[in-house]
């Protein structure tokens, strides 16, 4: 499963979205996706990058950028 500190976001993400009256009670276990994917959206820097791909823009990949 999800480490605690994501589910614990995306939970109070789809709490708050129900207090303000975006999304109903009942359709939070089919938006609990939806704000899944949202709240990886927003945090996607810390995923795992091969070292070797390019870095953007360059020809350059990440094990040579360490290596440099």
């Amino acid at each position: 499963g999800l480490p605690r500190f994501i589910r614990d976001d995306v939970v109070s993400s789809l709490c708050l979205a129900i207090l303000e009256g975006e999304i109903n009670v009942n359709d939070m276990a089919a938006q609990a996706k939806v704000y899944l994917r949202a709240y990886n959206r927003e945090y996607d820097t810390f995923q795992t990058v091969s070292l070797d791909k390019f870095t953007p823009g360059t020809k350059t990949t990440y094990l040579d950028a360490l290596v440099a």
